[in-house]
């Protein structure tokens, strides 16, 4: 496989690659697939699409976590990935955890998440899961699939519910993009300003707007650049802050809010969010 994964390294225009992971010995240099694997990801660095199938390669005793820690760490390297399906044989608690801690790092560009495990879940792993998805509010396109009937019930009640709330934040972010677009921007009152304030930057609203809109992805960009200036150009009324405008006292002379301009401004805002505001 050295051979293989060597011939990845240098490929700059993949964006798609799904390993079946089986174990393997070194070879006679000591390279074990798993660091091949590792260096042929770090070197690529442009897949957008990463299927991972280690359900072969430990049994129900064994742990995947130090094996997946060394993959996440290398796919950290392609900041473009926006679809990842992970097939396990069984979900452990030090798996869940690994994923939960590692998907946020990849909020900008991942879209895609599906987990397949062929063993049983415990409460505990689902618990995991379902924190993950209500943590990362990008997180609207989510599978979680096992092989036990029991389990599959149990995880799309309990996982379902917190895709929706996100489901529901996506909606509220694009319809703040798509109301600017529209020339009536969206009442400060509602939540649709501090969803687009939690997802602007993210794969996933641009793909969802793409959707509702029709528009290319670039003309989605735009726009949602257009509307991330709005929000910073009226960051004290979608805070909640003001109701219209800022009026500051005469003071000492120092410079005051209202006396800044709009790129002094830009360049304070540009580093909170409006949850940043405590009400």
């Amino acid at each position: 496989m050295r051979p293989v994964y060597g011939s990845l390294a240098l490929n700059h225009s993949l964006r798609s690659l799904h390993v079946y992971f089986e174990r393997g010995s070194a070879s006679s240099d000591g390279t074990t697939p798993t660091s091949a694997l590792c260096a042929a990801l770090k070197a690529c660095g442009c897949i957008q699409s990463f299927h991972l199938d280690v359900h072969r390669a430990y049994n129900e005793n064994e742990e995947t976590a130090p094996l997946l820690a060394q993959i996440f760490g290398a796919l950290m390297c392609n900041r473009r990935l926006r679809k990842f399906k992970l097939v396990t044989f069984r979900l452990t608690m030090k798996t869940a955890q690994l994923l939960s801690e590692q998907v946020g790092e990849f909020k900008k560009s991942l879209v895609v998440l599906r987990i397949e495990s062929t063993g049983n879940m415990s409460d505990a792993v689902l618990g995991v899961l379902q924190r993950m998805i209500s943590k990362n509010v990008f997180l609207s396109r989510v599978s979680v699939s096992f092989s036990a009937l029991k389990d599959v019930v149990r995880a799309c009640a309990a996982v379902d519910n917190a895709k929706e709330q996100n489901r529901g934040a996506l909606n509220n972010a694009a319809k703040f993009v798509m109301s600017l677009d529209r020339g009536t921007p969206a009442s400060a009152k509602d939540r649709c300003a501090s969803a687009f304030d939690e997802l602007c930057g993210t794969a996933s609203l641009r793909e969802h707007l793409v959707s509702l809109s029709g528009k290319s992805e670039l003309q989605v960009s735009r726009d949602v650049k257009a509307a991330r200036r709005h929000v910073e150009d009226n960051y004290m009324i979608y805070a909640g802050v003001v109701r219209a405008t800022v009026l500051c006292e005469a003071g000492d002379g120092s410079t005051q809010f209202d006396e800044l301009n709009v790129d002094c401004w830009r360049s304070i805002v540009q580093y909170l969010k409006l949850s940043d505001v405590v009400s």
